[in-house]
This record gives C-alpha cells, structure tokens and sequence, in this order.
C-alpha cells in the first residue's frame, strides 16, 4: 500500500471515530515532516529551537483542527 492509499485509509478511520488513527497518520508523514524543517527552518532559530519539539506542536495543532480538514478537504492532508 503507498503513502497516499494508506492515508486515506487512516483519515477515514479518523473521520469514524478512531482518534488513535490520528498518532499512526501523524507518525506516518513525520519524517517527511521532519526533513521539510530541517531543510526550511533558519539555522539561526535551529540552534535554539528543536525540529521534534516543533513537530509536536504541529502534531496538537493537526489533533485541534482535523475536523476542519474532514469537512473541507480542499487541500492535502500532508
């Protein structure tokens, strides 16, 4: 199963209730994620900042707003 087959997968799991399903599609892009920041994020603030540290933050903001991406998904879920 690819990435993307996988994560309509677990964002219909998410959609039916199983919020445990959110952690596993979370855990799923996370390196993906991680390898994004590292290329993007100042190296000034990186020194100060954690990459994992903003990866958890990100991870609490997608578990507050994953309602919004279910009922609009126009974009992405990565």
């Amino acid at each position: 199963m690819d990435l993307e087959e996988r994560t309509s997968q677990l964002l219909e799991l998410v959609r039916s209730g199983r919020r445990e399903a959110l952690g596993e599609l979370f855990e799923l892009h996370r390196e993906r994620l991680w390898r994004m920041l590292h290329l993007r994020m100042d190296p000034r603030i990186g020194g100060r900042i954690s990459l994992d540290d903003v990866l958890q933050e990100a991870f609490f903001d997608v578990a507050a707003r994953i309602g919004e991406h279910l009922e609009s998904p126009s974009v992405p879920f990565y």
